[in-house]
């Protein structure tokens, strides 16, 4: 087969729905098909010193978090699952460029608590400053006006645009709407990270589309630049939130109150304003 996407993007289309289709070891055989494609150009995007991420957790039993250890990214044994960008064992920074789009991105989760009657509870957010230069993957999003001109330099053919509005298409595929979508992203974004890694190019991460704000956008960070105090955490509150129902498309409505409390970070400890 001619895994050229330059020239031959419908039939990878279709070879790669054929694997991702059949479920049957999904991850590997999706890696081993991406790590065959050439080229895949990459567009880097640089994170400027200065500029604030944000990140939230669900409160367990709704305690708040005292620890910024707990705020930050998990250790490798809690995780157990795909994420858009990480397979199992493999830990990122996930962060997101707004308030909205980082609340939003609690829907898959806030979606089990209706499953578990609860209703009710508490999200932390957590702000964070990034203090060095960073540089992150583009995943191109045609739809995304705040990246319209950067992927306009690439000049794509018809083939690569393609090739790469179905690949969007996954990163803003919703977990609630299919399962093994975690497992295709994942693949996809370790083999786009390994092919630069082996021409030199350094890179911090990947940047990618909401999948429920438009022209927001998600991060995935690799945990070295929280380690080395390139992205550090600035403040923190804590929301109430209610489930109210779900809307026409299944999907979970709520409402978010004022911060109910604030807190502040203090070396490894977070102090909260009661």
């Amino acid at each position: 087969m001619d895994f050229s996407v330059d020239t031959n993007s419908s039939n990878i289309i279709k070879h790669l729905e054929s694997i991702y289709s059949s479920n049957n070891m999904t991850y590997e055989r999706l890696f081993n098909e991406f790590d065959l494609l050439e080229p895949l150009r990459f567009i880097q995007v640089p994170f400027t010193k200065g500029g604030n991420i944000f990140r939230c957790r669900l409160n367990k039993n709704n305690r708040s978090f005292t620890n910024v250890s707990k705020i930050s990214y998990p250790s490798a044994c809690k995780v157990k699952d795909y994420s858009r960008a990480n397979r199992p064992n493999q830990q990122l920074f996930y962060a997101s460029d707004s308030e909205d789009a980082c609340l939003a991105e609690m829907i898959p989760i806030w979606n089990k608590q209706i499953y578990y009657r609860t209703r009710n509870y508490i999200t932390t957010m957590s702000m964070w400053k990034i203090t060095k230069r960073i540089k992150l993957i583009l995943i191109p999003d045609f739809q995304n006006t705040s990246y319209t001109e950067i992927i306009r330099r690439l000049n794509m053919n018809e083939n690569q645009r393609t090739f790469w509005k179905y690949i969007t298409n996954k990163f803003k595929t919703d977990i609630l709407k299919d399962e093994l979508i975690y497992k295709f992203t994942a693949a996809f974004a370790n083999v786009l990270r390994d092919k630069i890694e082996k021409k030199n190019i350094k890179v911090d991460g990947i940047l990618y589309s909401s999948v429920k704000l438009k022209n927001k956008v998600n991060v995935a960070i690799d945990p070295h630049l929280i380690d080395t105090k390139s992205i550090i955490p600035i403040g923190v509150k804590e929301f109430n939130v209610r489930i109210t129902g779900l809307n026409s498309k299944g999907m979970p409505t709520y409402n978010v109150s004022e911060a109910r409390k604030r807190g502040v970070i203090q070396g490894s400890q977070i102090k909260w304003d009661y």
